[in-house]
């Protein structure tokens, strides 16, 4: 009788277990265009690229490399006189190492394996590299990044061979073409990850991402539940990185209506049903950050911060809403969708942003009022000017600005100033 309990009551577990409410991924993507991290078109509308060898080892040509690697998109590429200069340079080869290295293999003689040596090099050295994008305007460098300066980035291993004169004529009929491939190798991965840096730092550009949206199973609601996914799916995957997010918004109003609907039917507490009210208030989560409405977005998300459910999903999402929220508002806008290009369309005149294209003092002078700037100064002619006194990092030059002409501000000198 207990066997035939414990077997019953197992049966009924299990059979609960299989049937109990589950959910599954489904996935949107969507057509947005990336916000940089840096706002520096205030200043920059135009760029070039530049190349320089200090050594005779070059992997490519200055052409070659500007063709290959050359990255932003949104500016305008002006080679007489760019706004933004971006930089380069290829260093000589320095620290390199050729080192023997001894092994052994194994061949069969007369029925027994011996062992008997081979030989191969190992050679490095360090060919070190550097991208600067400069300001020309007032000589802020606003990027660069470089090889590291201890470790080798050529690294090349030869084949083996039986005998030291094998590997020499080896090495020195192939070693010309091995450093030439090793470096071209390591020039595209260290430019190709830069110029990807750069692009994210500068660049507006049309992008693609994959969103996660949740479907039941083993529910009443499943199929009208899945129905409205599917439909949000087929709906998103046609908005384009130029189009309104009203117009979605207004496509999407009876999907966002049935979800709302569901928001507090189910009970979070209750283990059945905590599948079902974390799908629906992580689903509209998910479109609401969709049609770039993120602050709505984190509103559903915290409906779900204490039920302990699909937490990677929500992380993540957390994530980029907050990266979202704050690149929006560094930027002015109210969307990722835009159908301009701000660099050369720029509405952001006469509003309160902060530009990182501008030193310290002229940040400074930017943001200049009248009690601000109570600086008097006193000059050699006996004449006074009151205003704002910065010091010009780049040029090592103190400046009066005054506030009735603060793009103006005048250089102050022993001679001039008493």
């Amino acid at each position: 009788m207990i066997r035939k309990l414990f077997i019953l009551s197992f049966y009924i577990f299990m059979t609960s277990a299989l049937f109990a409410q589950r959910n599954s991924r489904e996935y949107v993507t969507l057509n947005y265009v990336h916000l940089p991290g840096k706002l520096i078109y205030d200043e920059i509308k135009t760029y070039s690229y530049s190349v320089h060898y200090a050594g005779v080892r070059n992997p490519f040509t200055a052409d070659e490399m500007i063709q290959k690697f050359a990255a932003l998109t949104s500016y305008t590429v002006n080679n007489d006189n760019p706004d933004l200069r971006i930089s380069y340079s290829m260093g000589v080869f320095s620290n390199t190492n050729l080192e023997t290295v001894t092994g052994s293999e194994t061949k069969e003689v007369n029925g027994k394996k011996e062992k008997y040596p081979v030989y191969s090099y190992r050679y490095t050295a360090q060919y070190p590299m550097t991208v600067t994008a400069t300001s020309t305007k007032n000589g802020i460098v606003l990027f660069q990044n470089a090889t590291g300066t201890k470790d080798a980035n050529i690294y090349i291993t030869t084949s083996s061979f039986k005998s030291m004169s094998e590997l020499n004529k080896s090495w020195s009929g192939n070693s010309g073409r091995m450093i030439s491939d090793a470096m071209a190798k390591q020039v595209t991965d260290f430019i190709t990850g830069v110029n990807s840096v750069l692009k994210n730092s500068f660049d507006f550009y049309p992008v693609t991402e994959r969103q996660t949206l949740f479907s039941l199973k083993r529910t009443d609601i499943a199929n009208e539940f899945n129905g409205h996914v599917e439909k949000v799916i087929a709906i998103l995957k046609n908005m384009t990185p130029d189009e309104s997010v009203t117009i979605y918004k207004n496509k999407l109003k009876d999907e966002i209506a049935y979800f709302e609907s569901l928001q507090d039917k189910f009970n979070k507490a209750d283990k059945k049903e905590k599948v079902l009210y974390t799908s629906v208030n992580f689903n509209l989560a998910a479109v609401y950050y969709c049609i770039d409405d993120f602050d709505k977005a984190q509103q559903y998300l915290n409906r779900l911060s204490d039920v302990k459910e699909d937490e990677s999903d929500k992380k993540l999402l957390t994530k980029n809403i907050k990266a979202w929220q704050g690149l929006l508002a560094k930027h002015l806008l109210d969307s990722r969708h835009l159908d301009y290009n701000p660099v050369t369309d720029f509405r952001l005149a006469g509003k309160d942003y902060k530009s990182d294209a501008l030193s310290v003092a002229e940040t400074a002078i930017k943001n200049m009022d009248t009690e601000s700037a109570t600086d008097l100064v006193v000059y050699s002619d006996g004449t006074e000017a009151t205003g704002k006194v910065v010091f010009f990092e780049q040029t090592a030059e103190y400046k009066l600005a005054l506030p009735e002409k603060p793009d103006e501000p005048t250089v102050l000198t022993p001679e001039k100033v008493t």
